[in-house]
């Protein structure tokens, strides 16, 4: 199953000559357009500021590609943080709602059952 997955995803910038992202590392495409994207996302930083600077930077990107019609698909981030019980979390759990404001989906990158669904889905 996961090798039929990775088989549909290739690395690939979103974006045009004045807005464009970093390379992403899971773009699936459809007709020439990126219908799907997977972006693990590591918000475990240091500080709860840098944390939600970090979702916000991302947050941003993809709603900057939805607004300018740069991309229309679905947007998935698979991301990794603290624990609950780590002062950081309230800040952790601030920047997986930015990201799903983004019109994301949000998943615990440690839950490969959720990636892999989203990856196989249509």
């Amino acid at each position: 199953k996961e090798v039929h997955a990775s088989a549909r995803f290739a690395p690939a910038r979103l974006g045009n000559d004045e807005f464009e992202t970093p390379e992403l590392p899971f773009v699936e495409r459809r007709d020439g357009r990126a219908f799907k994207v997977m972006k693990p996302l590591n918000l475990d930083q240091a500080t709860p500021s840098a944390i939600l600077e970090h979702a916000n930077r991302w947050q941003f990107r993809l709603a900057e590609l939805r607004r300018r019609r740069l991309f229309e698909g679905r947007f998935l981030f698979a991301v990794d943080g603290p624990n609950d019980d780590d002062k950081r979390y309230k800040a952790f759990d601030d920047a997986r709602g930015l990201l799903t404001n983004a019109q994301a989906d949000v998943v615990s990158y440690a839950n490969k059952e959720a990636v892999l669904d989203f990856a196989l889905r249509d």
